[in-house]
């Protein structure tokens, strides 16, 4: 995705850079909240088809963000050792 038009975006006008930095701000949070709020939802659909399934939240994997991939993934969750989600 170019950036360019969030650049001439943000230096428009002063209010457009206050917007830019607000939400530079908040973004953190708000991308934390989502990624808990996702793997919450992901635990409630492993547990209703493992009922044995044991978890623990501690909100490592959300702090990871985008870099999380599919290997990290299910080699976390996957309940069955070895296998691929």
């Amino acid at each position: 995705m170019s950036t360019r038009p969030i650049h001439e975006f943000i230096s428009q006008t002063e209010e457009n850079l206050r917007i830019a930095e607000a939400v530079s701000e908040a973004l953190p949070k708000a991308r934390h909240d989502m990624a808990m709020k996702f793997l919450a939802q992901l635990d409630l659909k492993v547990k209703e088809r493992f009922p044995d399934w044991k978890s623990s939240n501690d909100g490592s994997l959300a702090e990871m963000g985008s870099g999380i991939s599919n290997r990290t993934f299910s080699r976390t969750f996957c309940p069955v050792r070895g296998a691929d989600i």
